[in-house]
């Protein structure tokens, strides 16, 4: 799973600036801690949500948006959310045109926390197609609201957000604490990274719980930040501008305090090659999943800081799919696996696998039996691993086995 909302925040950030009303999350009244369930897709994080009192709706925490999406029109009609605009962006590549609307005054709450008076984006359509992504439904995307007024710690190995009460909240003794910048209402956080050839950067990354990858660096942000022989060029995501193109490659390590993460495995994008509009705010790149899935972290933001304790994972290798290939669910059912990008020169590609073709059987498990996020966890596990696997192309069956080996 990798990032896909990089397009849509670099054409809608501007909307919501235009229509700030009184919003904000809050506890009950007495409360200083509140636990909040939520499932781990490749370390995206999908918790469940009601809208205006109506309708339970799954959403994908995600600090690196500043206000939350629902991705599908039809759902916000049948809560009745009133939308005050309507905007006509254009796009590139399969959206020439799209049509978002802007809510006002929608509640999200959830168990014992309640958000009232949020601004709201919603899709006409549901381009993003993140159920599809992820294997099961999602509905939209929760932003940076949550943090406005909140301490928000997230358990990774444990599942839970843990939200306090910012004015009685106290950092862990062991936490390492790191200053966080806000900009635009969304967080960033500034470390150290030494590059595969021992140059150092002291790197502004947005703090992205939307997305999967550990790292992602824009090219030449930095004049050290550049491409290197031994990366791999592929498609990265996927944005309502169609396909991100990039390359995958490592860094040396991350410094945060204490703790040194070595070899870690970075995505790396040029910019302008998805929106000659998207705006950096002078930043390097972001942090995901991968990457604070090895720690309890906690955003702060009435202090600008962020906490990081280990959960124990810390020196686990960085891996990425040994295999070579991508894949969504598909039909009305999300019970077909269909491959959608295969690396030139992977063992999948070498074997015969192509975009379009459908996993019938993976080994001794069935396709419709296999989710996602289990068949990724595969990929990334040991090399020299043997994988066999039944595709159909075109209705005609095709065998294909290989060793996984890694890639990068």
């Amino acid at each position: 799973m990798r990032k896909f909302l990089l397009v849509l925040l670099a054409l809608i950030g501007f909307l919501t600036s235009k229509s700030q009303s009184e919003f904000g999350f809050s506890l009950p009244k007495g409360e200083r801690r509140v636990e909040i369930p939520f499932e781990n897709y490749n370390n995206l994080i999908l918790v469940k949500a009601v809208v205006n009192n109506r309708l339970p709706l799954f959403f994908i925490f995600d600090t690196g948006v500043q206000t939350s999406i629902i991705t599908d029109k039809s759902l916000s009609d049948m809560m009745q959310v009133h939308y005050d605009h309507m905007y006509t962006l254009a796009g590139v590549g399969e959206h020439k045109q799209f049509n978002v609307y802007l809510a006002n005054n929608v509640s999200i709450d959830f168990p014992d926390v309640s958000g009232k008076g949020l601004n709201l984006l919603v899709l006409e359509e549901d381009y993003l197609l993140l159920k599809n992504y992820l294997g099961t439904p999602v509905h939209g995307i929760l932003g940076c609201d949550l943090l406005q007024n909140l301490v928000v710690s997230i358990d990774y190995d444990k599942r839970k957000l843990i939200v306090y009460d910012p004015d009685t909240y106290r950092a862990p003794k062991k936490a390492i604490a790191i200053p966080i910048l806000i900009h635009d209402g969304k967080p960033y956080i500034q470390l150290p990274i030494e590059l595969s050839e021992g140059q150092k950067v002291l790197a502004k990354l947005l703090i992205d719980t939307g997305a999967s990858h550990a790292m992602l660096l824009e090219l030449f942000s930095d004049p050290k930040i550049i491409l290197k022989d031994n990366f791999i060029h592929t498609t990265l995501g996927r944005g309502l501008a169609g396909s991100i193109e990039g390359w995958i490659g490592r860094v040396k390590n991350v410094n945060i305090g204490k703790f040194q993460l070595n070899n870690v495995l970075s995505f790396f994008t040029d910019t302008n090659s998805y929106s000659t509009n998207f705006v950096l705010a002078g930043r390097n790149g972001t942090i995901g999943g991968d990457l604070m899935g090895r720690f309890i972290v906690t955003l702060d933001y009435k202090n600008q800081m962020m906490y990081f304790e280990s959960n124990g994972t810390t020196k686990q290798p960085f891996e990425f799919n040994m295999a070579g290939f991508d894949v969504i669910s598909s039909g009305d059912f999300l019970d077909k696996i269909e491959v959608v990008n295969v690396i030139e020169k992977s063992p999948a590609y070498e074997a015969g696998m192509r975009a379009g073709d459908f996993i019938i059987r993976f080994n001794n498990m069935r396709g419709k039996s296999l989710s996602i996020n289990e068949l990724n966890n595969i990929l990334r596990g040991r090399p020299g691993k043997k994988v066999k696997i039944l595709l159909d192309r075109n209705d005609k069956k095709i065998k294909i086995e290989f060793k996984l080996r890694r890639l990068v």
